[in-house]
């Protein structure tokens, strides 16, 4: 019995659906799913793309080699003719000379190139290994100043994604003594001593498609670039490298 001023309590129909939201579930699902696959294949096409540049370079490279090859022959032969016959002066020959030195700088910078495409379109190195493969200087046009450019790439057939982090110092001399500088210290696009890698083929750093810049304190004659690193996973390792301070033309 109601009593006064009581109400009549109200009541809602829900219609109960169970495989309603077993839909909604599945559908969520495939969304994300899709956007995992989408990224995945993104990221494989991506660095295919740059496997394709690396082919083109390296069939570029092996052409100016041999072309380069065939001008030191040919210039080798000109000095010994001239210096036989007395057809050529002291200044003349070393000038012809510098050109055969140059032309074996750039066959030597060449043939670093080539060692590392190859290692990445065919590798033969351990399974796994990492390596420092490349250190690129380039002249700005500014005296002390160069851009500058690392590349870590792995060696596998089945690509791990790597993480790690490496160290870069400049060793070279001032007012006769030996002196060092980390990276960060000269150039500003790296923003501590340590240097972050993740990656699956291959990292340039300071970032992909980017260059740094070094400015060298006055008085400081660079010898070269001491490169170490630790590898944290998949698989701990440690990786070390040195690299001359060898200029190249832009």
């Amino acid at each position: 019995m109601k009593r006064a001023g009581e109400t009549e309590p109200t009541y809602r129909v829900v219609h109960n659906d169970p495989t309603r939201r077993r839909r909604q579930w599945l559908v969520t699902a495939v969304v994300m799913l899709g956007v995992g696959l989408s990224g995945y294949y993104l990221g494989g096409s991506w660095a295919w793309h740059e496997i394709k540049v690396m082919r083109e370079e390296l069939i570029h490279n092996q052409v100016l080699i041999q072309e380069q090859s065939q001008q030191v022959a040919q210039l080798k032969q000109q000095i010994a003719i001239a210096e036989r016959a007395g057809q050529i002066n002291r200044d003349a020959a070393e000038m012809v000379r510098k050109d055969v030195r140059r032309l074996k700088d750039d066959n030597a910078r060449l043939n670093q190139d080539l060692a590392f495409y190859r290692s990445i379109i065919a590798p033969e190195e351990e399974e796994g290994a990492v390596s420092i493969q490349k250190f690129e200087l380039l002249p700005t046009g500014q005296p002390r100043h160069f851009q500058w450019k690392l590349v870590v790439m792995q060696s596998a057939k089945q690509h791990q994604f790597l993480k790690g982090e490496l160290q870069a110092t400049v060793v070279g001399k001032q007012d006769g003594q030996s002196v060092s500088f980390a990276l960060h210290e000269l150039s500003p696009q790296l923003d501590g001593k340590n240097i972050r890698l993740g990656f699956r083929y291959f990292q340039s750093i300071p970032g992909d498609g980017t260059r740094g810049e070094i400015a060298l304190p006055e008085g400081f004659t660079p010898e070269y670039l001491q490169v170490t690193g630790h590898i944290t996973s998949p698989k701990k390792r440690d990786i070390d490298r040195k690299f001359n301070w060898v200029i190249k033309e832009a």
